[in-house]
């Protein structure tokens, strides 16, 4: 999930049927991997939206384990890949400092735009997963996978955010390559002090998130009850537990 402001069957809350794009069947007996280790029949992997573009680290490393799930030896092992697009806490990092007053931070492509996503609940993603052990049209395939909302704009994200807090809206609109400047620093310093590779790294999936889309709106695409508006009000209410990967700065239970 992004650090930055950085995821079906009919059924509750349901946006279709979970179309999905076929994946290769995955073939034959014989060996370890991915669920027969553990005696598995079925394997549901939680895997990403943004591995359709896989430029980190971590994105080659499910595209390597959606290879190894899919690989012909194990036709034996029915699975399903869900790609969601993003959560709603990869969304909510800058609560707290808008609720102290400070303006949403926007990050602009080179093109003058800003990313779009429509990210999903964690309640809706697992009754998502759940259903792909049941629903026969769900398995065997690569799914992508967004929730309700139409595709919002970092703005829009920003707008519904200050909404839920009861303040008047104030955006800073910052380039997307000031990350660029961050990230070279960081890769400097990483020749003598190797433990900055990661935090550069880190940058790169910054950077990911704020210039990417994440937008999952085909057939079967769009599923789940709750909306970020419904879930931006949850947290203004109630608060949200740190979470050093997300920026979020706050504590369960106002």
């Amino acid at each position: 999930s992004p650090p930055f402001p950085p995821p079906p069957p009919p059924g509750p809350g349901g946006g279709g049927g979970g179309r999905g794009r076929p994946a290769r069947p995955a073939g034959g007996g014989g060996g370890g991997g991915p669920g027969r280790g553990a005696g598995g029949s079925h394997f549901v992997l939680l895997s990403a939206f943004c591995v359709r573009k896989p430029l980190l680290q971590f994105q080659n490393a499910k595209l390597k384990l959606e290879a190894a799930l899919t690989a012909p030896e194990r036709a034996d092992i029915l699975h399903a890949i869900v790609r969601p697009t993003a959560f709603f806490k990869s969304l909510s990092g800058q609560l707290e400092v808008v609720e102290a007053g400070a303006p949403f931070v926007m990050f602009e492509k080179d093109d003058g735009s800003m990313m779009k996503c429509n990210p999903i609940a964690e309640a809706d993603l697992a009754e998502y997963m759940v259903n792909c052990f049941e629903d026969v049209s769900l398995q065997n395939r690569i799914l992508d996978l967004g929730g309700p909302d139409d595709p919002l704009s970092m703005k829009e994200q920003g707008e519904l955010l200050f909404k839920a807090v009861g303040k008047e809206p104030k955006f800073i609109t910052v380039p997307s390559k000031l990350f660029d400047v961050i990230i070279g620093g960081l890769d400097f310093l990483a020749k003598f002090f190797p433990g900055m590779a990661d935090t550069a790294e880190f940058g790169r999936i910054g950077k990911y998130y704020a210039v990417e889309d994440m937008v999952a709106v085909g057939e079967g695409e769009k599923y789940g009850k709750v909306t970020l508006a419904e879930h931006y009000k949850r947290i203004a209410e109630e608060g949200q537990e740190y979470d050093p990967y997300t920026t979020v700065f706050g504590a369960a239970n106002k």
